[in-house]
């Protein structure tokens, strides 16, 4: 039984670009870790780094004459690529099993297996649920109905088992499998996540219910309930010391240096925090980390002295879903455990006390009451906070989330393109602007923050991871530039720095 993961051809954000931003994905170095550890034979093809276009992905499956190939996806605005890459597989063998998990796909079932070229949808976690799919795929698929977790079509007819139970100790699982990638080949920008970034996660989960996340759904427990599956949040983790034990690979066999941690919430847990970084120090390794943190645990940490071990064992770069500085609109999107206060008192702490540690924040535009407005009272608020980068991202109700049930159920989608859901492109409009309106102010916004004293500072700055970050940003947009008058586009327009492209290999 060969089993082949397939990270496809992609288009591109602008300020994504082949050169120097691949990522490791997460997602397929576990499953495959997983598998290979019960002696599934497995590999994975990550198109991106190799830049193999659609011809040269299809050589490849013929290669390898896989019986089973599996693709995830997190991402709305790439799961018509996924599904391409499944199109694909079915035109050179129909008797290839093919399998779609990840977070779009598992709250999209009847769309993903009206597809005709899915055979099976993986819900929630997948090791444990994708070993024993392939198992019976081998032995016996007629009895594939017992397997938690999948759900599939028989007789024309849509089939979703029981839940799955989460793996409660993440410590039992097998250390990715970035031996299975081309390492060397993800992470070589000199000057974005630099020296060396690579992707790593120590977490799964949130505690969380915000309204407008599908990543809390993908990693919930799922319960049934009177009939009905019942989602309850749950947050686990890997010990520090297995964490650590990761670090000291990526760096010791992959010379990886700049740590991007793609939790959802790296920092709930104090105690988890205090001994990574703690063990981080003893260790001296010369690394530098990522995470997306909570601004209400960073203040947490901070007040009992662990957020300065944090930044001594290396945390550098720092990325906070600020979203509004409205309470009334943080508490619409369920997010009732953020206050702006606290934001503003934890990023004044950052500033006076940890001027090193790059600051990034997102924000959230286009809701339902937004006006002219409140986008551009927030626009100020975000040059008030002072952070290093600022990311104004329209709202965008994804599948699974009861933000998207809503905006389908009170028809604020005129339409439903999953390319669009990219968190650039406005997909709904508000009670008060269209969603052109949104992207042209949220643009101006934008181009208001990001003005030449702005870039001056971080070209200047004391510290050399900022200065790369601030150079990278100058030259990648210079680039788009570039690119945009190439194509005959407006370079001054910020609009035109929203577009997807495709890199000069997709189809090749």
């Amino acid at each position: 039984m060969r089993v082949l993961f397939i990270h496809g051809p992609r288009k591109f954000w602008p300020f994504i670009h082949e050169q120097d931003n691949y990522l490791v994905p997460q997602n397929l170095i576990c499953l495959a870790a997983y598998l290979r550890r019960e002696n599934i034979e497995c590999k994975i093809i990550d198109c991106l780094p190799l830049h193999l276009g659609y011809k040269s992905l299809a050589k490849r499956i013929i290669e390898y004459e896989p019986d089973v190939v599996a693709v995830g996806e997190n991402h709305s605005m790439y799961a018509s690529e996924a599904l391409k890459v499944l199109r694909l597989t079915k035109s050179i063998d129909r008797e290839i099993v093919t399998i779609a998990g990840g977070t779009h796909f598992a709250n999209t079932v009847e769309w993903t297996l009206s597809s005709g070229v899915v055979d099976y949808v993986v819900i929630g976690e997948g090791e444990e649920t994708l070993l024993e799919l392939i198992r019976h795929i081998q032995d016996d698929e007629s009895n594939v109905d017992k397997v938690r977790g999948i759900a599939f079509k028989r007789d024309g007819e849509t089939t979703l088992t029981e839940p799955r139970p989460l793996i409660e100790n993440l410590d039992t699982l097998p250390m990715p499998a970035y031996d299975m990638l081309p390492m060397n080949l993800y992470g070589r920008s000199d000057y974005l996540f630099s020296p060396g970034g690579t992707t790593i996660h120590h977490s799964r989960g949130c505690t969380g219910r915000c309204s407008f996340c599908a990543f809390w759904v993908n990693n919930a427990e799922r319960r049934i309930v009177n009939g009905k599956i019942r989602l309850i949040p749950r947050f686990r983790t890997k010990s520090p010391e297995y964490t650590v034990e990761e670090v000291e690979y990526l760096y010791r066999v992959h010379n990886k240096r700049m740590m991007i941690f793609v939790d959802d919430s790296f920092n709930l847990l104090p105690e988890w925090n205090d001994r990574f970084s703690e063990l981080m120090i003893k260790k001296n390794l010369p690394v530098g980390w990522f995470g997306f943190m909570r601004a209400d645990c960073l203040l947490r940490d901070e007040k009992s002295g662990i957020l300065e071990k944090m930044v001594r064992s290396g945390l550098t770069h720092i990325c906070i879903g600020i979203e509004r500085p409205e309470g009334e609109v943080l508490e619409s999107f369920n997010k009732k455990f953020y206050k702006p206060s606290i934001t503003e008192e934890i990023i004044g702490v950052f500033r006076r006390k940890y001027p090193q540690v790059f600051l990034q924040g997102t924000f959230i535009v286009g809701h339902r009451r937004e006006t002219r407005e409140s986008l551009l009272s927030l626009g100020e608020y975000a040059k008030r906070l002072g952070l290093d980068f600022p990311a104004f991202h329209p709202l965008t109700p994804v599948p699974g989330t009861v933000m998207y049930d809503e905006a389908i159920a009170n028809g604020w989608l005129k339409g439903v393109d999953f390319e669009e859901f990219d968190w650039s492109t406005p997909v709904m409009d508000s009670e008060h602007l269209t969603r052109e309106e949104i992207l042209d102010i949220t643009a101006e916004i934008t181009a208001d923050y990001l003005k030449f004293d702005w870039i001056l500072k971080g070209l200047t700055s004391p510290y050399k991871y900022k200065r790369n970050m601030y150079l990278w940003w100058l030259l990648v947009s210079a680039k788009v530039g570039i690119k945009n008058l190439y194509m005959r586009l407006n370079p001054m327009d910020p609009k035109n720095y929203h577009l997807l492209y495709k890199p000069d290999w997709y189809d090749d």
